[in-house]
């Protein structure tokens, strides 16, 4: 985490306040929330099935991918946010996420979405099938209703 123009006292601050819930820090995966704002971000690092669980609760899933990706969800007052892209420009086929209400909150609908995203299923879980040949590391948007 960057804080410009924090000096010593008010970093430990910031700290202290537990701004962040670190989901992983592992050479497979870095991923963190701020329930605050709404925002769950993770970067899967291998090309491998990775599931990300609360760390207060371990069987409470919040997000899973199939390879390398970087995902970040942003929940606001009724809708939900997701982007994902290859940020390796490697993979040459679909990216499979799978995102749990503990990130996104109860999905209604879907508001808009890029043609390379397939929604394959939103309840329980919000599963995406994610084309990725050709994106070149680009973001690939998907907007939901939620309640």
């Amino acid at each position: 985490m960057l804080l410009p123009n924090h000096d010593a006292s008010q970093t430990q601050a910031y700290a202290a306040s537990t701004p962040l819930t670190i989901l992983e820090n592992s050479p497979e995966a870095q991923a963190v929330s701020k329930a605050s704002i709404g925002v769950t971000g993770a970067l899967f690092l291998k090309n491998q099935v990775k599931l990300l669980s609360l760390p207060s609760s371990p069987s409470t899933p919040v997000m899973k991918s199939d390879r390398s990706a970087a995902v970040l969800v942003h929940k606001s007052e009724g809708v939900v946010k997701v982007g994902i892209s290859d940020p390796t420009w490697e993979n040459t086929g679909t990216v499979n996420v799978e995102i749990w209400p503990t990130a996104t909150g109860t999905i209604t609908g879907v508001v808009s979405k890029d043609a390379r995203i397939t929604v394959v299923q939103t309840t329980p879980s919000l599963k995406l099938a994610v084309n990725v040949q050709g994106a070149q590391g680009g973001t690939l948007t998907a907007s939901f209703t939620v309640r």
